[in-house]
């Protein structure tokens, strides 16, 4: 070392560089740096240490951010699944079955709770059978009745009078249970001679309608019926077919369903030997319903 360097290292304060400073510049003698040297080599380092720093922090900003957002999106949708499983259960409590397998999942008390809503809940009540609308009354289910009885039958007139008996048939359909059209045929003949040894007989057929209660065992009834009618023997007073009317009342009593018994007493009107007559009839006998 000449004089004039031994002189400036005297000449100007120094000190040593920390150990961290593994490299001394150029112009170093040995370790020992001028001051003014150190502060500068020292500031620019610190400068490039800061400004790693920052690079690292600009660096893991992004990253930290991301990870935030995830688990701010991870807390919403595990909220999500918490409330479909609430509404689903809210659903699914709709069923027994259902209702079964929650009180399972959320209670202590499972096994009670359990058995009482395994039970299967009791199904509305089946419609009882329906009773027959057809009891000793309504006719829904029997519109038809036919009637067959014995019949006696009074005739009085200004040739002769008699007493008939025979037969009688009636035919009836029910449009309601109260409201009926019927067919009537008779046939009555008398056992004792009237005219010449001739007996006395009397057929007629008639139509006509009836009235009455269908809805008790005891069945009260009207009719009238209008048609024709023939009697014998023939006279010299006039023809043997005339007009015959009859209108009367009836009671029947129900057997049961298909059978009743029938009683009748009409008054009858006929026009033989050119005048009126007016006599009665009552009849008996089994009126069967279909």
């Amino acid at each position: 070392m000449n004089d004039v360097t031994r002189n400036y290292v005297r000449a100007v304060p120094t000190i040593r560089l920390p150990c961290s400073c593994r490299r001394p510049p150029r112009y170093a003698l040995g370790n020992v740096v001028p001051v003014e040297l150190r502060k500068q080599y020292c500031g620019d380092r610190r400068a490039v240490s800061l400004r790693l720093e920052k690079i690292a922090w600009l660096a893991m900003k992004p990253i930290l951010m991301g990870a935030a957002l995830l688990i701010v999106a991870c807390g919403v949708s595990a909220q999500g699944e918490n409330a479909g499983r609430t509404n689903a259960g809210a659903v699914l409590s709709v069923t027994s079955a259902t209702r079964v397998l929650v009180t399972m999942g959320t209670d202590s008390s499972a096994p009670a709770n359990a058995a009482a809503d395994a039970a299967p809940e009791p199904s509305p009540a089946a419609h009882p059978a329906p009773t027959p609308r057809y009891i000793f009354g309504d006719r829904d289910d029997y519109r038809w009745q036919l009637s067959d009885g014995l019949e006696y039958f009074h005739f009085h007139s200004k040739v002769f009078d008699c007493n008939m008996l025979g037969p009688n048939a009636t035919l009836t359909y029910y449009t309601n249970n109260w409201f009926a059209v019927e067919g009537d045929v008779l046939a009555v003949f008398s056992p004792n001679t009237v005219i010449a040894r001739d007996h006395g007989k009397l057929v007629g057929a008639l139509g006509g309608f009836r009235i009455g209660g269908r809805r008790a065992r005891w069945e009260p009834w009207s009719h009238a019926s209008f048609g024709w009618s023939h009697l014998q023997p023939q006279t010299a007073d006039g023809g043997r077919n005339t007009i015959m009317a009859i209108a009367g009342v009836g009671l029947d009593y129900r057997l049961n369903s298909r059978w009743s018994l029938q009683s009748e007493g009409d008054y009858v009107y006929t026009r033989y030997f050119s005048q009126s007559q007016s006599n009665f009839q009552i009849s008996g006998g089994v009126v069967m319903h279909f």
